[in-house]
């Protein structure tokens, strides 16, 4: 590595690792931005390869991760995805250059709301956490408001942040991983429910109707949810199958005694829509 100028530093409490090639660089540098639960351990092959392609490469930590330092209890627990714009801009303004943004996961997230408060050159998302408008159904979590999320289970790690790699490489990384704010979880797994049932706005100032209303959609959710499962793709938002299948133009006719259920002639999902009846007609009924 002896054409690279490889270290780490600390910015304002920001632990950043960096990767720069000691002969002439591009112009533009690469901020890394990792995930929840993780550091910028996760870039450690993306810094040299990058550097070694003429880029000036640098990884953050955020608040609470890694070698970063830890913000009081109380504020770690109240910690939302967009309030990583503060790591993201105070290392930013050390690059001397609008930056290109990479995130991964729920840093992905981060670097979009930074990119709508101050200038960036590019953005580069890698599986990242979506917006709640455009993204998929959220994962099912146990959440204490209260505590710290995680570290999460081997298991569930395994599954959702290493699932290709081998057991040796997981063994690596699993005590790297770290707890997260249980608002920033929250936020990037109950989109469905706020944007999939118009949960984000409630539709009274009565909290009994409100609660009656909480009620109610959940209900439907789960059935949704449930609905997804008999007919693949097995990911999609409620929203979306809100718009594929229960906002159906249809006819409803009776002949000889048979109530008949008349399609649109060209609606894409009609043989999805029939699999999914054909299904339900095949569950046993109760006795």
């Amino acid at each position: 590595m002896s054409d690279l100028q490889i270290g780490n530093t600390m910015i304002d409490g920001i632990f950043v690792e960096h990767a720069r090639p000691i002969a002439a660089q591009r112009q533009d540098p690469i901020l890394f931005v990792h995930g929840g639960c993780h550091g910028s351990w996760c870039w450690e092959n993306y810094l040299p390869y990058f550097a070694r392609a003429g880029w000036a490469c640098y990884a953050l930590n955020w608040y609470n991760h890694y070698n970063s330092e830890c913000l009081p209890k109380e504020r770690f627990l109240n910690r939302s995805i967009a309030d990583v714009t503060q790591e993201i801009g105070i290392v930013a303004r050390q690059l001397g250059r609008p930056p290109i943004l990479v995130g991964h996961s729920m840093g992905g997230l981060a670097v979009l709301k930074y990119a709508e408060i101050a200038p960036v050159k590019a953005l580069v998302l890698l599986t990242p956490g979506l917006p709640a408008e455009t993204g998929g159904p959220g994962l099912e979590l146990a959440l204490d408001p209260a505590e710290p999320f995680g570290p999460p289970p081997r298991d569930w790690a395994k599954a959702q942040f290493l699932a290709t790699s081998s057991e040796a490489i997981f063994d690596r990384y699993y005590p790297l991983l770290c707890p997260e704010s249980p608002r920033a979880v929250i936020e990037a797994t109950i989109r469905d429910l706020k944007y999939g049932l118009a949960l984000k706005h409630f539709p009274s100032g009565s909290m009994t109707a409100n609660a009656a209303w909480l009620q109610l959609n959940v209900l439907a959710h789960n059935l949704c949810r449930w609905t997804n499962q008999l007919i693949p793709p097995r990911h999609l938002t409620t929203k979306t199958l809100r718009h594929r299948y229960l906002t159906l133009p249809g006819r409803i006719t009776t002949a000889s005694r048979t109530t008949i259920l008349h399609l649109p002639t060209h609606w894409p999902w009609a043989q999805r829509f029939q699999g999914i009846l054909t299904r339900l007609r095949a569950i046993p009924q109760l006795a």
